[in-house]
């Protein structure tokens, strides 16, 4: 009985996770930057801390489309 090949799966697999979290971070970014939008209107004191939380996705966003960028994997 032969074994599977894992190593191909398991490269395409890591390559889709990598898609999905950069797209969970672009998700983040978009919640974010709607609770930034209403925080500047409705809770003034949240705004700092939401810019804050913002640039962090956007940081982390960026690390996932590099790295899909090196595996030459499409966004």
């Amino acid at each position: 009985m032969n074994s599977p090949d894992y190593t191909a799966k398991g490269e395409d697999l890591g390559n889709r996770m990598m898609k999905v979290d950069h797209a969970g971070e672009h998700g983040a970014i978009c919640i974010y930057s709607g609770q930034l939008f209403m925080a500047r209107l409705f809770v003034p004191g949240m705004v700092d801390e939401l810019k804050e939380f913002l640039s962090h996705e956007r940081r982390h966003r960026t690390v996932f489309q590099e790295e899909l960028q090196r595996r030459n994997y499409p966004r």
